[in-house]
């Protein structure tokens, strides 16, 4: 991961370190992804968009939308 990691250690402009905070809040750190991803503000910005889209959703039961995220990692080989 050594070109991942340069964009890691860029200093986070103010947008970036409201949504680490954020971020910190909801898990408890500040996961590898989120510290690429503030190298390019508008695909954090959609990136975050559609977290949160995700989390208001309530057509379908949380716990079956936690079912079907856990099922979607399983195939693609996700760790998380």
């Amino acid at each position: 991961m050594p070109r991942l990691s340069e964009h890691c250690e860029k200093r986070p402009g103010w947008f970036a370190k409201l949504v680490y905070a954020i971020t910190r809040r909801k898990l408890g750190h500040v996961p590898a992804p989120v510290k690429v991803l503030h190298a390019n503000t508008g695909l954090l910005m959609g990136v975050g968009a559609f977290e949160t889209a995700l989390e208001r959703a309530h057509r379908v039961p949380d716990r079956i939308k936690s079912l079907a995220q856990l099922r979607v990692a399983n195939r693609v080989g996700c760790p998380f």
